[in-house]
């Protein structure tokens, strides 16, 4: 389910934590987007790289079944199911055939963490990423992705914990960047208890991020009750105040 949260609270929180930049709000949508940019027309790549763009100028960043710009993005987008070679892909490879990422172990453990880890299928034709504050009357975000540094990173982390009244608030599952970025954090939206999720350390996404960043990702649920509860938190005292003035140097 996607929500709306309040713009003057979220521009509350991103001064307080003086995040570098503002948060991206994915939606999904039957509407192409009228503006905005999408992979259809380029080679492919990651889809870090076209967010990197939309990071940096603005608009919207979009893409579908036929333009995900790569295999793994279409997957974890819930546009498609792994191709038949995936398993290979992302543990020992083919020899002769393909050469594998090496990331887990071996084909049959991949098979385990795609059954495990399967993605939520796509709820409209599109996936739009924007920035947060340009969303659109009737553009409801069903998740929200933080890039930052580790400062910055303490205080979301902290955040989280305080707002969900949990220890155990966030998680760190083993992803690719978009998996961990969107996926995960479209299936944590299923639980009663949803935990924000930590991401960007996928090798193969990293060149797309800058050295200093990871991705906090979270139910749009989640982001309001931290925007409601930030200013009872430790965001307003001392430790806070005296880490805050080294991150807005």
């Amino acid at each position: 389910m996607a929500h709306q949260f309040d713009p003057e609270r979220l521009h509350w929180l991103s001064e307080r934590l003086c995040l570098p930049e503002p948060p991206l709000a994915v939606f999904y949508t039957n509407t192409k987007p009228v503006e905005g940019f999408t992979p259809c027309d380029e080679r492919q790549a990651c889809i870090f790289a076209h967010l990197r763009k939309l990071r940096k100028h603005g608009g919207a960043a979009f893409f579908d079944a036929e333009h995900a710009s790569c295999g793994g993005g279409a997957y974890f987008l819930g546009f498609s199911e792994p191709w038949p070679s995936q398993p290979y892909f992302v543990s020992t490879g083919i020899p002769g055939q393909m050469e594998g990422e090496r990331y887990i172990k071996t084909p049959e453990l991949a098979m385990k963490f795609n059954e495990e880890s399967r993605p939520l299928p796509a709820t409209g034709k599109y996936c739009v990423f924007k920035r947060a504050p340009d969303l659109a009357e009737g553009e409801e975000a069903e998740v929200v992705i933080f890039f930052a540094p580790p400062d910055v990173m303490a205080g979301l982390m902290g955040l989280v914990s305080f707002a969900s009244e949990t220890f155990e608030a966030v998680r760190a599952p083993m992803s690719s960047g978009c998996g961990a970025a969107v996926s995960w954090a479209r299936r944590e939206a299923q639980s009663e208890k949803p935990k924000a999720v930590l991401g960007g350390f996928d090798p193969s996404v990293r060149p797309f991020l800058e050295p200093n960043t990871l991705t906090l990702s979270m139910p749009t649920k989640l982001l309001e009750d931290m925007l409601r509860d930030a200013p009872q938190s430790f965001l307003t005292a001392h430790a806070w105040t005296h880490l805050r003035k080294r991150i807005c140097e």
